[in-house]
């Protein structure tokens, strides 16, 4: 299955097995986004995402800093599927005990992402190297939101998980195994509200501190922040909302961590209106 790699727009190809575990508070400030096992391999996966601490430095120079920075070796850079990642392989310690890993960094615009392979087990480094390998630009495909001339570009593992219909508003929610991030979507009528009156109203009924606007591909938005509960735990909502003819819809990204936040600022923009 596609594995985007934090809210790059790069991606890796694991095994169906692999889950999405813990990461804590200490590990999440120190930029890890994401943790991968699976209960067929030893071998289990960090995924870090930070700011590019110098753009001036190449990936080559980086890779062997950092190498160096871990008492690392073996630190090289290659290109993968047309893609350079900068490799090295270093000791380290988890729980009181030592580990060997290998790390491997790309750069994605402003960020490095690093994916960093716990190689435990007899077959880990041709595990870890099989994944590797298989790095690639994100799969997306151009989901046609609601009955309206919209679209926008989400990756291919999205999946519309449920569709309901009540008080006449359509609503879509759409689902990914792989990704902290999920989303709703609305339509209606809207019984001659404008938008900003509408979004001031709804954002005001969910205690939102303000309404924001702002232009995506010629497709003009209003968007708020709520803070909303779901199955006993609270999240943050980021709410969009526009309009085309009669009718408004509106896409609310529910953001379970700081990635979910970078995957949801990506996907809206690609957000645009076709026109007849």
């Amino acid at each position: 299955m596609q594995l985007q790699l934090g809210s790059s727009s790069y991606s890796v190809s694991i095994p169906r097995s692999y889950r999405n575990g813990e990461v804590t508070i200490e590990e999440v400030q120190a930029n890890q986004v994401a943790y991968y096992f699976s209960p067929n391999s030893e071998m289990d996966f960090d995924i870090y995402q930070f700011r590019r601490p110098n753009t001036g430095m190449s990936l080559e120079a980086f890779t062997k800093k950092t190498a160096a920075d871990f008492n690392g070796r073996n630190a090289r850079t290659r290109t993968i599927n047309g893609i350079e990642v900068g490799t090295y392989l270093s000791r380290e310690f988890y729980d009181g005990i030592e580990y060997d890993v290998m790390s491997a960094l790309i750069e994605d615009g402003d960020d490095y992402i690093e994916v960093v392979f716990w190689l435990d087990g007899e077959n880990a480094v041709q595990e870890a190297t099989a994944i590797l390998n298989t790095l690639s630009e994100v799969q997306t495909y151009d989901l046609h939101l609601g009955t309206l001339p919209f679209y926008m570009s989400v990756p291919i593992d999205y999946r519309l998980e449920e569709e309901s219909e009540e008080d006449q508003r359509r609503h879509w929610y759409y689902y990914s195994e792989n990704s902290p991030l999920d989303f709703d979507m609305y339509q209606w009528e809207k019984e001659g509200d404008t938008l900003e009156k509408y979004a001031i109203e709804e954002a005001r009924a969910y205690e939102a501190e303000r309404v924001d606007y702002k232009t995506v591909n010629d497709v003009f938005l209003a968007y708020y922040y709520s803070y909303e509960e779901y199955e006993g735990q609270m999240y943050s909502v980021v709410n969009y909302l526009f309009e085309d003819g009669n009718d408004f819809m509106k896409i609310s990204f529910w953001l379970d961590g700081e990635i979910a936040v970078r995957q949801a600022d990506r996907i809206v923009s690609t957000l645009r209106h076709t026109k007849n």
